[in-house]
């Protein structure tokens, strides 16, 4: 917890691999959900670099 009180950016790794939604939230799955709306896709990591639309 020391990394609360320093306020430093921590990264915990496969602490949510056990979750339901981690196999339960799948593309086909969510787009099951609202089928007729538009879904926009984006390739690339769009928090870390250049990110190109596509339609």
């Amino acid at each position: 917890m020391d990394h609360l009180r320093s306020a430093t950016p921590a990264v915990f790794r496969h602490m949510a691999s056990g979750w339901p939604a981690v196999s339960t939230w799948t593309f086909r799955h969510i787009a099951s959900l609202a089928p007729s709306l538009p879904v926009q896709l984006v390739m690339g990591n769009r928090e870390k670099d250049h990110t190109a639309f596509t339609e």
